[in-house]
């Protein structure tokens, strides 16, 4: 049996406008670079059109009908770009370049239809007609590989960067960012915004170490659950600790009881209906993602779904030295070394942040090459127990600063001065040092 390949999805309409809109106001290309290419065009014409105005504006130059019939003479392709009326009717066709972003989106969403059409095909034809040494679980992996990398590299999240870029076109893109509100995410917890510039950035790593029961889960909760109720989209990567227990612990919080009554199921009927009422109140906004003992692969994969589907801003990773290698033939340490890298290299490609915990032994000593990791995240700090004069009193944590990149490497607190008391009674969770308990 034959199989008709589908009609190629393109859309004219929008390429015109889109270019129309560059030509018009050249400004439209500082917005709609990080997500086009002009590759990503259907129509030749349109590619060597978009390419000949980048070309143009990165010079200094006006990109407009007369600087590109310009370029097109001395290059002797304008008559395949249909010529200087072409070029005048694109700006003459355009009303207005407000919806520039828009058609540059639907540009590349066609040309990701086509390639995904492509790697059907492909996949298609290799299960129909077998090479006899590749199975057809390679087959499919190829094809996952493939379809990962395409999703990926044309990922339009702000926060994702261009390949590659001039230092004109960068400058130009602060200018145009200048006029935005700062994207930056506050955690709820006062004096980690403080140190961090505000809150958590897109692109960037946060790492932090703490031995076992020292309270490296409760920080997680209480992230998740300060950004749940501010209605924050992100995603709770859970390896240790299932996100039913953290949830409880949430709701426990929220309630102002122990857990133990959520799990013994001994809570009032007035207590349940409030737990049902944040069921809706916190509604969706954080995707638990339960992947234990998942290579960094998979868990990237499921972190782009999220990204695309649900538009989360980070994630929160419990924790590091749980991510097995890929190669269990490398070096653990390495191995561990390589996946820091990888994480950090997926808030670029992802344009989000991520909070990334890992497990200190009781001497302090982080498993895997700390100094590995520290290379790789922007901040670090070790959560660490205050020595306070009354042992029977609340419960002190203050963080050391392991290492930073561009912010300035200051610790939050000291072993005197807690930045956070862990609350043992409800939750557990974190909150501000000598903050009043909030009843939600």
């Amino acid at each position: 049996m034959t199989i008709t390949p589908p009609p190629k999805p393109h859309n004219e309409p929008a390429e015109q406008a889109v270019l129309g809109a560059i030509l018009t106001d050249n400004a439209v290309l500082a917005q709609v670079q990080p997500i086009l290419r002009p590759d990503h065009f259907f129509i030749p014409a349109h590619a060597r059109i978009f390419e000949a105005a980048e070309t143009v504006w990165q010079r200094g130059q006006r990109a407009d009908p007369l600087t590109l019939k310009t370029y097109f003479e001395a290059d002797g392709d304008l008559e395949h770009v249909g010529g200087v009326r072409y070029l005048i009717d694109l700006v003459a066709n355009t009303i207005s370049s407000v919806g520039a972003l828009g058609h540059a989106q639907a540009v590349v969403a066609d040309w990701v239809r086509r390639q995904g059409l492509a790697i059907a095909q492909d996949l298609m034809a290799a299960l129909a007609h077998p090479v006899p040494e590749t199975s057809p679980q390679a087959e499919l992996a190829t094809a996952e590989t493939r379809l990962f990398d395409l999703r990926r590299t044309t990922d339009t999240r702000q926060g994702g960067e261009p390949i590659e870029q001039t230092t004109g076109e960068i400058l130009r893109g602060l200018v145009v960012d200048a006029g935005q509100p700062v994207d930056v995410t506050p955690t709820g917890l006062t004096a980690l915004d403080r140190a961090m510039g505000g809150g958590l950035f897109p692109a960037s790593l946060i790492c932090v170490s703490a031995p076992a029961k020292a309270g490296k889960t409760a920080l997680g909760g209480t992230l998740a659950y300060n950004l749940t109720v501010r209605g924050v989209p992100h995603a709770y990567v859970a390896l240790e600790m299932g996100a039913r227990k953290i949830v409880t612990r949430m709701a426990a919080r929220a309630l102002g009881v122990n857990p133990h009554l959520i799990t013994g199921r001994r809570l009032s009927n007035a207590q349940w209906s409030r737990v049902a009422e944040l069921s809706e109140r916190m509604a969706d906004h954080c995707r638990w993602l339960n992947l234990p003992g998942s290579r960094w692969a998979r868990i990237e994969a499921a972190l782009g779904r999220a990204v695309r589907d649900h538009g989360i801003q980070g994630a929160i990773i419990d924790y590091w030295q749980l991510i097995p290698s890929t190669d269990p033939r490398v070096n653990r340490v390495t191995a561990l070394e390589e996946i820091g890298t990888a994480i950090a290299t997926a808030t670029k490609s992802l344009g989000i942040w991520i909070v990334l915990f890992c497990q200190e032994n009781e001497e302090g000593k982080t498993f895997g090459n700390r100094e590995g990791l520290a290379r790789a995240c922007e901040l670090m700090w070790r959560l660490r127990p205050c020595s306070l004069p009354d042992d029977d009193g609340p419960q002190g944590r203050w963080f050391e600063c392991v290492a930073a990149r561009d912010l300035p490497a200051m610790n939050i607190g000291d072993e005197l001065n807690p930045a956070v008391e862990l609350v043992t009674s409800t939750g557990p969770y974190l909150r501000d040092w000598s903050a009043p308990v909030a009843r939600q």
